[in-house]
């Protein structure tokens, strides 16, 4: 009974996660359409749109730059309740989610992948690259990145943060999957190529929040 509910709970969350990230990216979407209201006044979406065209390693960057300092930002404000800020824990964060998320990802979504499995935005296609996302790219380097980053900017270090992740690894695991495949089919299937990590960037962003 446990096991059924938490996992009710747990596919909850992740179409929830989806559905808030989808809502973010169709409104940053929406206001490049001609005749809409807020691209009269903001145009932000043709901007981000522009620049991701122009240099998409630097507009990945950028964007997952400010979205891992957010997202930490809220985690030490709002989760842990910290009444120092760390800025240099923000600081690695946001750093290591602009080289890790932003570049490194931009070459694997837009380059290996394509090479691996083609580049035409096809169901079939989307839905492999989301599982060979979620079976090989997330357990073997993604996650234990992360883990090993989270704690060498916190208090314990690296080391550390392996071993948390060796103690997580089925559950984050596969939390991890019941989010980002659906999400990624999205993402290879239905997402502009330029603007993937930008998408990648609100799910992250709103699962992690």
């Amino acid at each position: 009974m446990n096991r059924t509910a938490s996992r009710r709970k747990l596919q909850k969350r992740a179409w929830l996660v989806i559905l808030g990230a989808w809502v973010i990216s169709a409104y940053l979407l929406g206001t490049g359409q001609p005749g809409s209201n807020v691209a009269a006044t903001l145009g932000l979406a043709n901007v981000v749109s522009e620049q991701a065209l122009r240099n998409p390693i630097l507009a990945g960057f950028m964007t997952c730059f400010c979205k891992g300092s957010f997202c930490d930002a809220f985690a030490q404000r709002v989760v842990q309740k910290q009444s120092r800020y760390n800025g240099w824990r923000n600081l690695g964060f946001a750093l290591y989610s602009g080289l890790y998320c932003g570049v490194w990802q931009s070459l694997l979504f837009n380059g290996l992948y394509d090479w691996l499995f083609g580049d035409q935005a096809t169901m079939q296609i989307a839905v492999i690259k989301s599982v060979f996302d979620a079976t090989v790219h997330t357990p073997f380097s993604y996650l234990p990145c992360a883990y090993m980053a989270s704690n060498a900017f916190g208090d314990n270090g690296p080391r550390h943060g392996l071993q948390k992740y060796v103690s997580d690894i089925w559950r984050i695991n596969l939390t991890c999957a019941s989010i980002w495949i659906p999400a990624h089919i999205i993402t290879f299937a239905i997402i502009p190529v330029h603007l993937r990590i930008e998408w990648a960037a609100c799910v992250s962003a709103v699962w992690m929040v």
